[in-house]
């Protein structure tokens, strides 16, 4: 069963299907070019065949190194970023496909919060024209209902209504960032894409953010897309997480088990390097380092592209895509050398790869 086929009570509200985005840097460089050569064409995989859903009223936490996709994935959903190919199903359209017409219909209900609070609010605009925009771009209150109506988002994330008058340089980081979540609550929306809403905050701060996250998507009932890098805060928000590599899916499960019980190597890394909150475990517990630099987009390893860096690859590593499948009730994961009857990869016999007699992977 892969991931995208899973049973379920809940309806995705978001169903993303092979979803790629590919950045074309054209030809090939300055000595190419000196040497006469045919230059060849350079393509940057950012996002490369991603599926997955997103269910009503959940937050998805997606996590993975720099670099990986994953804000390229968030903002491709929205098309703020054109896909190259692929589905974003929402409401049983196409989000990837519509007209520029047919999307505007659509932008009210998918917004998001930007992961600089201090680039992504307009110097010369003052909060209350900044959070009132979008009212007034859909049409949905002028004048003094705007008014009372950005007020009552200021109060709503924890900002006083007499700010309305000021403009971005005078207030903190968390409080642009407050901001940009009231700007994102203006028109209502179903969905959101929160952008490592929390990486350019102050840690004392990073905690009331994610809190009034929480608040909001309960009492609003909201469903977000929480990218970010770091893991101790996918953890304290997050109902699912899925862990990105190189522009694809390694693994997806729910909060706690991928915590508890990961499968993937690259997984079993990340988590290893959260820090303990006591000293005495954070001093004898053994981390899981990675050797190797994460292989460039442009030219990534052939087969699967975790191969160059796992402790476990065996040479049809090299070779086999591994495709994202079911390994235990309700948990993905991409690995030839796993399977449902042999889900720990420590116990898999050396040079096995039990996968790939149950469909994990496929030739390339």
């Amino acid at each position: 069963m892969s991931a995208v086929e899973s049973k379920t009570d809940r309806a995705p509200l978001i169903s993303i299907r092979d979803l790629k985005v590919h950045f074309d840097l054209g030809g090939g460089g300055v000595l190419d070019k000196l040497l006469g050569g045919k230059p060849e064409k350079r393509v940057v995989k950012a996002v490369d065949g991603v599926s997955l859903d997103i269910y009503h009223r959940e937050t998805l936490g997606l996590v993975g190194e720099s670099g990986c996709g994953k804000s390229t994935l968030g903002r491709a959903i929205l098309r703020l970023t054109e896909p190259t190919s692929g589905q974003v199903i929402y409401r049983d359209r196409d989000l990837a496909h519509l007209s520029e017409r047919q999307l505007r219909e659509e932008r009210r209900h998918l917004q998001i919060i930007f992961q600089d609070p201090y680039a992504s609010l307009n110097p010369r605009m003052t909060i209350g024209q900044i959070v009132g925009e979008p009212l007034e771009t859909f049409r949905l209150a002028r004048g003094r209902e705007a008014e009372e109506r950005v007020q009552e988002l200021l109060e709503t994330v924890g900002l006083s209504k007499r700010f309305i008058k000021r403009y971005p340089h005078e207030f903190s980081g968390g409080q642009r960032q407050r901001i940009g979540i009231a700007r994102a609550l203006a028109v209502d929306p179903d969905f959101i894409v929160a952008d490592e809403p929390i990486s350019a905050l102050d840690v004392s701060i990073q905690a009331q953010i994610m809190n009034l996250l929480e608040k909001l998507r309960r009492e609003k009932h909201l469903t977000y897309l929480f990218i970010s890098h770091d893991l101790r805060a996918i953890r304290h928000v997050s109902d699912r997480v899925a862990v990105m590599y190189l522009g694809r899916l390694v693994e997806i499960a729910d909060a706690k088990t991928i915590y508890h019980e990961p499968l993937m190597p690259y997984t079993k890394a990340l988590i290893s390097a959260v820090p303990v909150p006591d000293p005495q475990i954070e001093a004898t517990r053994q981390r899981i380092v990675l050797e190797g630099d994460v292989p460039s987009p442009i030219n990534p390893p052939s087969g699967c592209p975790f191969h160059t860096r796992c402790p476990y690859a065996i040479d049809v590593c090299k070779e086999v895509v591994p495709q994202l499948v079911q390994i235990k009730p309700s948990h993905f994961a991409a690995c030839i050398r796993i399977s449902p009857s042999q889900p720990n990869i420590e116990d898999v016999a050396p040079g096995d790869a039990p996968g790939l007699e149950s469909g994990v992977g496929q030739v390339r």
